[in-house]
């Protein structure tokens, strides 16, 4: 930025000035040099006044709270007519006399002064020369604190980096020299102190540029001006949880319910730290022990009905200290988050060290969870800060939730919890299986989760067990059901906003079938290191390897990650597999074999495209409280609670 401007004679406005060559893009607002000289007299206007900190332009917009603009403004004499830089004294200053229906600037020792008086200013503004002075010594000795509700990675080699605001749900990605500078705050502990003085020396970087740019992570609460006390953190919290409430979450998240949600920060992180041996998202089965008995859980041993054994418990879980080794070793190939699940994770007796350990390193986590172990410790877990807590419900008619969890008063307990949770502003989605017994109440949840301010996301697809119990087909909706149930623009797999796009989706076939097993990879209770959580094919086991040692000496991780859709046995061959979503983890449990597809996905993706193909020719769909009418009055299956493995 050429700041040396030679002085020009015009004729007219300030707007008919001309300067180059430059022009000036902060923070999201794009002024070049011309706008910055006649601009400034109406920024102030509009925002009562503005001041220039070290080179930065700050605008009040409203009471206490300033936004930086843009980084540099010129001074401009309204009677001669020109653009100067002068310096002058404070003193000087304060008793200068200046029209109120001009604008002037003063560039001084260590930070400038903007002031504007206007004939038009706000009807009952008032504002003073110490006010601005204040303001400019407080901006100028302004302490910045790192909170103790962030976390995130700086990957040096990269100069990229990512860092969450945990409290407010949001994560945001940095690059170049922006990344260089949060990876230094990352470096200080929770409620540390960030010196502006030292990040400049460590970075090479300006002062006044720090200056600024902690500025704009102190609006997005990635930075405070000071230690945040229990009063302050509950404050907010309380703020936040308003705003979700009376802000519902409208869209629909379309996300696979077996694999790690992933925001668009997390998505240029991760492409950005990209490497064969790079991890950088872990889903930790913590357990397949559960406080409910879901009729539909795919964990291996899980009953169907009372009279039933349950398997669960019939493996050596790994140790707290595996775990923390295990962690360790994920931590030095590039972990950022981690999902905590199960069985229900808490039901683990390690559980909150896990977590607590997790929040030590500054590893962001999720949560899926039941809530059912978590009556009288929300306040615990929310002072962890987890990024996400995702919690089963699947209706909020009682009978027909606790029908499927077969334990009564189920859907109480989790509802008081996400109502508790939510009164503490963490981050909600309610996961909800659409099968016969929730059929008629499902969409329930829509509004409930409006109410908490957290996300709905709703699946159809009830998968077979991992062990091969295929009790779960007995639970799926008929093709009839489903041509009713997924006309609801609520399910993220609805026919109606597929119908413009299911013809000319294109099959590709020279890519994986899934995204995990690359840079995300799930572990099991027993330490087994493989692809998801519904896909047991395991690649070794942490107890006895290292993660090294299972990139060098796995055969099945080296196949698995260079196998692409093309080589499955009907894949991609027919036209209706535009309407499938292949699942080598279904092919697995099926046929022991990833690469040939499994019964149920072609069942689907066939009737999927039937279906389609029938709704071309409806020219209007019903509405949520005709469809809802509608589904409520489809006929629920009569179903047979038990075990059923193949060929017995």
């Amino acid at each position: 930025m050429n700041t040396n401007i030679q002085e020009q004679e015009f004729n007219g406005n300030p707007e008919e000035c001309t300067i180059s060559p430059t022009s000036l893009d902060f923070s999201g607002i794009t002024l070049n040099a011309n706008d910055c000289l006649s601009n400034a007299g109406k920024i102030a206007q509009k925002y009562n006044f503005c001041i220039i900190i070290e080179g930065v332009l700050y605008v009040k917009k409203k009471e206490d709270q300033y936004v930086t603009l843009v980084r540099h403004a010129w001074n401009y004499d309204t009677r001669t007519k020109k653009y100067f830089d002068e310096t002058v004294k404070l003193d000087e200053i304060k008793n200068n006399t200046i029209d109120k229906n001009e604008y002037k600037y003063f560039k001084c020792c260590e930070y400038t002064l903007a002031y504007a008086l206007e004939h038009s200013k706000p009807q009952g503004f008032q504002y003073s020369y110490n006010d601005l002075i204040e303001f400019i010594k407080s901006q100028l000795g302004r302490r910045y604190f790192r909170p103790r509700w962030t976390c995130g990675r700086y990957n040096a080699e990269k100069h990229v980096a990512i860092m969450y605001n945990l409290l407010a749900g949001y994560s945001f990605f940095f690059e170049s020299y922006s990344a260089d500078v949060v990876g230094c705050i990352l470096e200080v502990g929770r409620d540390g102190e960030v010196d502006v003085n030292a990040t400049a020396r460590e970075t090479n970087i300006a002062p006044e540029s720090i200056r600024a740019f902690f500025a704009n992570l102190y609006d997005n609460d990635l930075l405070t001006n000071r230690v945040c006390t229990e009063e302050d953190l509950l404050q907010m919290r309380k703020d936040l949880s308003i705003l979700k409430t009376h802000n519902p979450c409208n869209h629909v998240q379309n996300i696979d319910e077996l694999t790690i949600a992933r925001s668009d920060s997390e998505i240029l992180y991760y492409n950005a730290v990209a490497t064969p041996y790079t991890i950088t998202s872990a889903m930790l089965e913590l357990t397949y022990n559960c406080s409910e008995k879901c009729i539909h859980c795919y964990n291996h041993g899980a009953t169907r009905n009372d009279n039933e054994i349950s398997y669960r418990n019939n493996r050596e879980e790994l140790t707290l200290e595996e775990y923390k080794h295990i962690i360790d070793d994920l931590i030095a190939h590039g972990l950022v988050k981690v999902c905590l699940t199960g069985g229900d994770p808490f039901s683990n007796k390690y559980a909150w060290d896990i977590i607590e350990y997790l929040y030590s390193k500054d590893i962001a986590f999720d949560i899926y969870t039941n809530g059912q172990r978590l009556i009288g410790k929300t306040e615990r877990l929310a002072n962890y800060f987890p990024r996400l807590v995702a919690v089963s419900l699947y209706s909020t008619n009682a009978t027909d939730h606790d029908s499927i969890t077969r334990i009564k008063g189920s859907c109480e307990k989790s509802m008081t919890i996400l109502r508790q949770l939510s009164e503490l502003s963490v981050p909600l989605n309610l996961k909800c299986c659409i099968m016969q017994p929730n059929l008629h109440s499902y969409f329930s949840i829509t509004e409930f989760a409006h109410q908490i301010g957290a996300y709905p996301q709703y699946e159809i697809d009830i998968r077979d067990s991992n062990d091969g119990d295929l009790c779960a087909r007995q639970l799926q909706l008929t093709k009839e059901q489903l041509s009713v149930v997924l006309l609801d623009t609520n399910i993220a797999d609805n026919l109606i906003d597929d119908l413009s796009r299911y013809k000319t989706r294109e099959c590709r076939t020279d890519r994986s079938s899934c995204k995990t097993g690359f840079d995300e990879f799930c572990i099991t209770p027993e330490g087994n290191f493989q692809v998801c959580a519904a896909f047991p094919m395991p690649f070794g086991n942490l107890k006895q390897l290292t993660i090294d040692d299972i990139y060098e000496k796995s055969l099945c991780l080296k196949d698995w990650q260079t196998s692409v859709i093309g080589q499955y046995d009907k894949c991609g061959k027919y036209e209706y597999c535009k309407c499938c979503k292949p699942c080598a983890g279904l092919n697995y449990i099926e046929h022991k074999d990833f690469r040939k597809a499994a019964t149920k996905s072609c069942k689907m993706a066939k009737e999927r495209w039937v279906m389609l193909k029938t709704l071309e020719k409806i020219e209007k769909f019903p509405s949520k409280s005709q469809l809802y009418d509608e589904i409520q009055h489809l006929p629920i299956h009569t179903i047979e609670l038990k075990r059923i493995l193949p060929n017995k």
